[in-house]
């Protein structure tokens, strides 16, 4: 049977974060006025969160144009079944 990967994590906040998660989280939620799923999901793993916020800015400054980048995005949330990214990305 095939879980679907959004339901693979929980989502957390920042009281429920680990530790090393907690600024992270909170810096995310002071930029965009709020915690975005797939950032309350990560925070469980540090690393991870680690990761995928650095991503961001590494992915922004690719030689795609903004309209490649949105397309990419739409394509990796809809194979992996994030209905909150392909909502945002659409």
């Amino acid at each position: 049977m095939f879980i679907a990967p959004t339901t693979w994590f929980a989502p957390l906040t920042a009281e429920t974060a680990p530790d090393a998660s907690k600024g992270m989280i909170a810096a995310s939620a002071k930029q965009f006025g709020f915690v975005a799923s797939p950032i309350a999901k990560a925070a469980g793993s540090p690393p991870l969160l680690k990761h995928l916020l650095g991503g961001f800015p590494a992915f922004d400054q690719s030689s795609l144009s903004h309209a490649e980048r949105e397309v990419l995005a739409m394509t990796v949330a809809y194979e992996v079944g994030c209905h909150y990214c392909m909502a945002m990305h659409s």
